[in-house]
């Protein structure tokens, strides 16, 4: 038997508007100066909702490089 997740369904539309708020951030005021009120501030959602998903800066940044919403024209296969 499959166990479900309790609690409100997660947003895919929020995900994405988090992903990039992240990018957009990311690309015009780097690394350092990027921050997750900023970030939850451009994809009109609460910072709880952004730590639901992602337990820190760094992981959210590494999701956008899979995503591959970061370094678009220097990250690409062969």
């Amino acid at each position: 038997m499959a166990e479900h997740r309790r609690g409100p369904v997660r947003s895919e539309v929020a995900r994405m508007a988090i992903l990039e708020a992240t990018a957009r951030q990311f690309e015009a005021r780097g690394y350092d100066q990027l921050t997750m009120e900023g970030i939850a501030a451009e994809a009109k959602v609460g910072k709880q909702t952004i730590y639901r998903w992602w337990p820190s800066k760094s992981a959210l940044v590494a999701d956008c490089l899979i995503a591959g919403l970061l370094f678009q024209h220097r990250l690409s296969a062969p």
